[in-house]
């Protein structure tokens, strides 16, 4: 009976104790992301936007994140590295433009291996919005970086 009981104990720690090695590699890649997103900034800013994409083609694009993460995970993963971004963002100079933002973002989730879109539009109606254009990230075909129906208000010129 004693032996039963640390068997079953050992088992139940055992299959709780977290996955120390997959923790790390997570933040690890977090980190690494961190940085591609704060170099494509400064090749944005130093280089324009042309620069920066010719960059993200040069991404090693594989799949770093485990193939078991459903799509909405994906982009809830992608919506909680938003404002972990720019929080390490603004630190290093970013200054809120949508375009400057977005290009950022595709790169670092290109970096993790999550498939991203990046979206520059026009309003659908001139007067009601401010800006002339407008960019954000898609990431399983939603918005990541704006909000869910973004798209029903403006016109796409350009997805890369």
């Amino acid at each position: 009976m004693k032996n039963d009981f640390k068997n079953i104990s050992y088992m139940i720690t055992k299959k709780s104790q977290p996955n120390y090695t997959l923790i790390l590699r997570k933040n690890f890649l977090i980190i690494l992301s961190l940085i591609v997103y704060l170099r494509t900034l400064k090749i944005y800013k130093t280089k324009g936007l042309q620069s920066t994409l010719q960059l993200t083609k040069t991404i090693n694009k594989t799949k770093k994140m485990e193939n078991d993460i459903s799509n909405d995970s994906l982009l809830d993963f992608s919506m909680m590295l938003v404002w972990f971004y720019r929080f390490f963002g603004r630190l290093y100079g970013e200054t809120g433009n949508c375009l400057e933002r977005s290009v950022c973002l595709y790169s670092a989730l290109l970096y993790l291996g999550i498939e991203a879109k990046l979206i520059i539009a026009k309003p659908k109606k001139r007067g009601s919005l401010t800006f002339m254009f407008h960019a954000w990230v898609e990431v399983s075909g939603k918005p990541a970086n704006d909000f869910n129906d973004v798209s029903d208000h403006y016109y796409v010129l350009y997805a890369h």
